[in-house]
């Protein structure tokens, strides 16, 4: 293929990128001004649809709260709220939107606090994310070999650089690990929200199963995404209280 053929076609992606792009920007704002005229459910149409065509930001997170709120459908509301809030941009006023529909839930779930563990992890996460912890774990490595090789051709010293390499690679390691570790996490829980105003947590996947717990509308919970796609109805789920068991998916939505 020619130089002028690849350039054409590499010219032509990026212009359908851009009047993707413009298009969609179009469509937000559409529904920003439908929401601002009260018009809540045709808004929510074109969010909809943003949503499905893959187009992600905290401000259409943030208005599709919004809009939840004004339909009461306060579960939803949360559902949104807590995507926004992973955005700089909206996390503050995010925030602030969780705090006013919590006091709106009739039922509040108890929340047993993080183990210092998963705090700490929490904050890797949400301080370096995972690309950056296995970038500077490999880098590390990197270092670490370039001070052991170098301690072959050092006279003085040498023992002081194989040890500083050591302890390079014992950091670098734990970096990766940790990396691994969250996208592991990452990749296998969900964070979920009951949206209907009441359910049941079953000990197993069927209503024919023992009741663990009764769930309401707002309720948090760790989807287990493993466990769950065994199941076409049902999701595993561990509430914020401590409590392990199954839910019918159509009463939650997670992310």
């Amino acid at each position: 293929m020619s130089k002028k053929l690849i350039l054409f076609f590499g010219l032509l992606l990026f212009v359908i990128g851009i009047d993707s792009s413009f298009a969609q920007q179009t469509r937000f704002e559409q529904a920003n001004e439908l929401l601002s005229t009260n018009q809540i459910e045709e808004a929510l149409d074109l969010y909809k649809s943003l949503e499905q065509n893959g187009f992600e930001s905290g401000a259409l997170w943030f208005n599709m709260g919004i809009s939840y709120v004004q339909l009461d459908s306060l579960g939803k509301a949360k559902y949104y709220f807590l995507q926004s809030k992973e955005y700089k941009n909206t996390e503050e006023m995010a925030s602030g939107a969780l705090e006013f529909i919590e006091d709106r839930f009739s039922r509040r779930s108890s929340v047993l606090p993080k183990l210092p563990w998963d705090r700490f992890f929490d904050w890797l996460l949400h301080t370096f994310g995972i690309q950056i912890l296995m970038a500077a774990g490999l880098l590390l490595l990197n270092g670490a070999a370039g001070v052991v090789i170098a301690s072959w051709f050092v006279k003085r010293g040498g023992a002081w650089f194989r040890k500083t390499g050591y302890v390079l690679a014992f950091g670098s390691l734990l970096l990766i690990s940790s990396s691994a570790y969250l996208s592991y996490v990452e990749d296998r829980f969900e964070t979920g929200v009951m949206i209907e105003k009441q359910t049941s947590l079953y000990q197993g996947p069927g209503t024919d199963t023992a009741v663990i717990s009764s769930v309401y509308e707002g309720y948090e919970m760790t989807v287990d995404t493993q466990r769950s796609s065994e199941q076409e109805e049902w999701a595993y789920v561990r509430l914020q209280n401590g409590m392990y068991g199954w839910i019918d998916k159509e009463q939650i939505m997670s992310f």
